[in-house]
């Protein structure tokens, strides 16, 4: 026998004393692999989809296009679902996606201030006799009372200003007016209206006179006629100046600027010359004072 022959002989009889397993425990030890495999497999389909949701998650907060825009994206648009959140707190991490809604803040929940101080709050031209010019820029509140300031001006709510032309009676309609009645309208929130008139009160008084582009003016509050829940008149006399050359003329004008509170709304009358440096007699501006206070109890 040769050496190869006798190898032969030697692998059949290893070969005869193996025992094979029967056949059922070959089918269960199959399935158990097959098993395996699709465990496996569905292991690495999670791990694949858990990464991607990272990433897109990442992308949602840091992409250079701003929450719920993935660059690169063509759909720009998501929307924010409302549906109630269970009260029992989770305790599993987040996992990406589109960032939570914040909470709305106590701005947000703040009642909206009222609406805009209407027109029909102020004169109007059948009171001014006016034909609806108006001055070109906005003019101040108040004339200048030594630089005063304010404290109530915190508690604005709103306010505007409307400077139409007026006419005296006896003036033609179709002629030069006499001059602008710039007024103003404010509302205040809290107390700020009638706080408003003290700071006024007490600014004219701590102001008997001033300096202004080198003439003396004189302000006092005067006494008369009472308009609203509450009003003051300001007397302001200054050096009448040539409208040719800015010469003085040797005499004062008067000003009167009326001031009026009707509950929580201030209105003020400042009158502006045509030309010149005229100014409405008292007559006049307690008229316009009048039709005033009847405008703004009508907005009440």
């Amino acid at each position: 026998m040769t050496d190869l022959e006798r190898t032969y002989a030697e692998l059949a009889r290893e070969a005869d004393g193996v025992i094979l397993p029967p056949p059922t425990h070959l089918r269960h030890r199959g399935d158990r692999r097959t098993r395996v495999r699709l465990v496996t497999g569905m292991f690495a389909v999670a791990l694949v989809v858990g990464v991607g949701t990272l990433g897109v998650g990442w992308a949602l907060r840091a992409g250079p296009s701003g929450p719920g825009v993935v660059p690169g994206s063509t759909n720009t648009s998501f929307t924010v679902s409302s549906t109630a959140q269970s009260t029992a707190p989770s305790t599993a991490p987040s996992t990406g996606g589109l960032p939570s809604t914040p909470p709305m803040s106590s701005a947000s929940t703040a009642s909206v201030l009222p609406a805009a101080i209407p027109t029909s709050a102020f004169l109007q031209k059948a009171d001014l006799r006016s034909r609806g010019e108006a001055m070109t820029q906005t003019p101040p509140v108040l004339p200048p009372l030594c630089g005063a300031r304010h404290a109530t001006d915190s508690l604005i709510d709103k306010r505007r200003t409307m400077a139409p032309d007026y006419r005296e009676p006896g003036v033609a309609m179709e002629g030069t007016p006499n001059g602008f009645i710039a007024q103003t309208i404010t509302r205040y929130r809290s107390d700020g209206a009638t706080r408003y008139l003290d700071e006024v009160r007490a600014a004219v008084e701590a102001c008997p006179t001033q300096q202004i582009e080198g003439h003396t003016y004189r302000q006092r509050l005067v006494s008369g006629a009472s308009f609203g829940d509450e009003s003051i008149i300001i007397e302001i006399r200054f050096p009448a100046m040539s409208y040719v050359d800015s010469k003085p003329l040797g005499f004062d004008r008067v000003q009167f600027v009326p001031v009026i509170r009707v509950d929580d709304l201030v209105t003020v009358l400042h009158d502006y010359a045509w030309e010149g440096d005229s100014r409405a007699p008292r007559s006049t501006m307690e008229r316009f004072a009048s039709r005033a206070e009847t405008r703004l109890e009508a907005v009440m």
